[in-house]
């Protein structure tokens, strides 16, 4: 089994990766593989509900981390999603970045079935 734990913090080495890092280890006493991927710092667009990805096969926004991170979910079993809390909410750019992986995925990637968290 593997699991991808991403990382929604615009600071790759702070208390996210920290806590992500605790989560990895604990899967990995237990047999999971676990990877991380960082959303990064760089501003990501929210979903628009163009609906153009539909037609596309892929999101109207291109060349950000959404791209990037739906071509390779396919090789996950499990997800596990971490960001700073702000105004007791997540960062936005985390809730950009989920929206915007949800609704352009379009049946490209299945996330039935997987434990998320």
């Amino acid at each position: 089994m593997k699991a991808l734990l991403v990382n929604g913090s615009p600071h790759k080495g702070g208390c996210t990766h920290t806590a992500l890092g605790i989560v990895g280890g604990a899967l990995r006493e237990c047999g999971v593989e676990a990877d991380e991927f960082w959303i990064g710092n760089k501003p990501i667009a929210g979903c628009i509900g163009c609906y153009q990805c539909a037609g596309r096969g892929s999101c109207v926004f291109e060349g950000d981390k959404v791209e990037e991170f739906l071509g390779i979910v396919g090789g996950y079993d499990a997800f596990v999603f971490g960001s700073p809390v702000y105004y007791s909410g997540m960062a936005g750019s985390m809730k950009c970045f989920m929206d915007r992986v949800f609704f352009s995925n379009q049946g490209r990637v299945t996330f039935a079935l997987k434990p998320a968290a």
